[in-house]
């Protein structure tokens, strides 16, 4: 098969876990932020602790949220049971966070490739469309053994050569080709030569790929007639082919003794593409997105309650009011009127205070309290 751009497992911030592992842990982080909330309100009501901590899910959901990117938190619970949560969570987060770290950096950083067929079932599963030659050991198993696993599939049977096929069908339609393994090797490594004799990169030379697991298996026997009289002779020469290895000699002849191209390229070193940070443009544009949008709403809602607000209109002002402000007042008019004025005495036509000792002396103010403003 034409081999994928990109691995069947994905790549990218969603590469390190599976489907089922990132649908449960969003539901941890939707179900968390009203435990807190829930347990935190109960507190409050049973038990004299935690008075001081808010028990509001928005509280909540960024105590969630602050744990993820190890943000922190203004909630500081005093109860033991409270702090128990908290830690849980804290916890959980940690490893979680852990694991996807050391994941990631592996998907990102190693070869390793999978294909999007894992057995033969997945060609029907998936609605694959495959080819092979007219007459071979392929059109009689997939009505046959093949029928339920290729089941859901398009086969196409051709009478075309083997390199025709690989070069126009599978190269130009993304065919799967289903043919005997020895001879599309051979396919392979010629290809790989001409594409290294242009000095293309060794990315671009393995074009094909070999699913490491067979879509049929069936050894290869040798038929007489039933009275040929050579049968033990020919059966004894075969034998010892088999086990002097000549017969797999032959069936390699030519090719090198490392596979060609293999599924994982270990020797080359992965460059990050876009693809690995498309989810990271669409979680920034999103958030853009959405900020824009808040700013927006703020903004009409700014409008709207401004334009129903009350505004007190100011009283005309005589043209002779003065505009300065106002003088404080004199320092006799700041206490009760305990005095008597026409029987006190008025140093300087002023009333001053005065306060009788003990020694029967009057104490008389300081000077930097006489000081009056004009009014």
């Amino acid at each position: 098969m034409k081999r994928p751009i990109q691995s069947a497992t994905g790549s990218g911030l969603l590469a390190p876990f599976t489907f089922e592992v990132w649908i449960l842990i969003l539901i941890f982080l939707l179900g968390m932020a009203p435990v807190v909330s829930f347990f935190i309100f109960l507190h409050k009501k049973l038990c004299p602790g935690e008075q001081n901590l808010p028990s509001h899910i928005f509280s909540a959901l960024w105590f969630v949220y602050g744990a993820i990117v190890k943000q922190g938190s203004t909630m500081l619970p005093s109860a033991d049971s409270t702090r128990l949560i908290f830690a849980t969570w804290w916890i959980f987060i940690t490893v979680l966070t852990a694991f996807y770290t050391a994941n990631l950096t592996a998907f990102l950083t190693l070869s390793v490739f999978t294909l999007p067929v894992a057995k033969p079932e997945d060609i029907g599963d998936k609605g694959y469309t495959w080819v092979t030659d007219r007459g071979n050991t392929i059109e009689e198993a997939a009505d046959n053994v093949l029928k339920d696993a290729l089941k859901g599939s398009k086969g196409h049977y051709v009478y075309e050569s083997r390199d025709s096929i690989v070069y126009d069908i599978v190269m130009k339609k993304d065919y799967l080709y289903l043919g005997e393994k020895p001879q599309v090797d051979h396919i392979m490594y010629r290809e790989w030569l001409v594409r290294a004799s242009e000095d293309l990169l060794e990315s671009l030379r393995c074009v094909y790929v070999i699913t490491t697991w067979p879509v049929l298996a069936r050894e290869r026997v040798f038929l007489y007639k039933k009275d040929f009289k050579f049968k033990r002779l020919f059966d004894h020469i075969i034998l010892h082919l088999m086990e002097g290895g000549c017969v797999k000699y032959k069936v390699r002849f030519g090719l090198p003794k490392a596979p060609v191209c293999p599924l994982d390229l270990k020797s080359i070193e992965r460059q990050l593409r876009n693809t690995d940070f498309l989810l990271t443009y669409y979680v920034i544009s999103t958030g853009y997105g959405l900020s824009f949008l808040s700013f927006v709403l703020e903004f009409l809602f700014g409008l709207i309650c401004r334009s129903q607000l009350y505004v007190r209109e100011e009283k005309p002002r005589s043209p002779f009011q003065s505009t300065s402000p106002t003088l404080p007042p004199a320092y006799h008019t700041l206490f009760d009127a305990q005095y008597n004025h026409t029987n006190g005495e008025k140093p300087n036509g002023n009333d001053y205070w005065v306060e009788p000792t003990h020694q029967g002396r009057n104490v008389g103010p300081r000077p930097s309290i006489l000081i009056q403003y004009a009014q």
